[in-house]
C-alpha cells in the first residue's frame, strides 16, 4: 500500500489541529460545544488555543477531551491524514503514521507533534487532510500558485526556527525551503525579497553565510 505523500495534497484543503476539531470532529460533540462561543470566538479557539478560563464547565471540558480522541484515533485508522515540518534546516512534510501516535502526543494547542522526555518537538506547523479517494490524481504542485503573505509568513517562521537552533542561510536553500512549504511555483526573485525584508544582518550578503562560531 502506498504511503501517503504531502505532495499529493493541495495545501489550501489543510487546516491545522485545533481547527480539524471543529471541521472533523463528532458532529453531535462540536454542537454541544458552539454554546460557549463568545465575542465571535469559538470556544476550541478560547480554550484550546487562548489558555483555560474558570466559567467553563467540566462537561465541556469532558466534550474537548471526547473531540481530542476522536481527531487522534481518525489520523490512526486513516479517516484523515496528517504531516508536520521537521525541524532540520531544510524542512520536509512528514507524514503522521499511526506508529508515531502511539508514543508521540498531539500538542493541539501549539499544532504540533511531541515525545515525552525531548525538549523540541518532533514536529511542527501540523495540516490535517481528508485522504484522497482511490485513482484520485495528486497535486501538479509546478503550477500551484502562492501569495506573497504565504511567502513572508513562511519566510519568517522558517527563519525564526534557524535562529532558535543556532542556524543560517544561504539564498539557494531558502529557494529550497519555500519550494517544499509552498511548492514549485515560487520563484528566486520572491525569496529574495522576503530575504532582504525579514533575514537578520549578515545573511543578506551573495552566497552562503558565515558559520556560527
Amino acid at each position: 500500500m502506498r504511503l501517503p505523500k504531502y505532495e499529493d495534497f493541495d495545501p489550501k484543503d489543510g487546516c491545522a489541529l485545533s481547527a480539524a476539531l471543529y471541521k472533523y470532529g463528532q458532529e453531535e460533540t462540536v454542537e454541544a460545544l458552539r454554546r460557549y462561543e463568545t465575542a465571535g470566538q469559538s470556544w476550541i479557539s478560547i480554550q484550546l488555543v487562548g489558555g483555560q478560563y474558570d466559567h467553563v464547565d467540566d462537561q465541556a471540558r469532558a466534550s474537548a477531551r471526547i473531540l481530542k480522541d476522536n481527531i487522534k484515533q481518525k489520523l490512526e485508522t486513516g479517516e484523515l491524514v496528517a504531516f508536520g515540518l521537521t525541524l532540520d534546516n531544510l524542512p520536509k512534510h512528514a507524514h503522521i503514521t499511526p506508529q508515531l501516535l502511539s508514543y508521540a502526543r498531539l500538542d493541539f494547542r501549539g499544532n504540533r507533534l511531541t515525545v515525552p522526555g525531548r525538549k523540541e518537538p518532533a514536529l511542527t506547523h501540523v495540516v490535517v487532510f481528508k485522504p484522497l479517494k482511490p485513482g484520485e490524481d495528486a497535486v501538479d504542485r509546478s503550477v500551484k500558485t502562492f501569495s506573497q503573505a504565504a511567502l513572508a509568513r513562511a519566510y519568517r517562521d522558517y527563519v525564526a526556527q534557524l535562529l532558535a537552533d543556532g542556524k543560517r542561510s544561504s539564498r539557494d536553500e531558502d529557494h529550497k525551503a519555500m519550494v517544499e512549504l509552498l511548492g514549485d511555483g515560487v520563484t528566486v526573485s520572491a525569496v529574495r525579497g522576503v530575504r532582504r525584508d525579514f533575514a537578520p544582518k549578515g545573511w543578506t550578503g551573495s552566497g552562503r553565510p558565515p558559520k556560527v562560531k
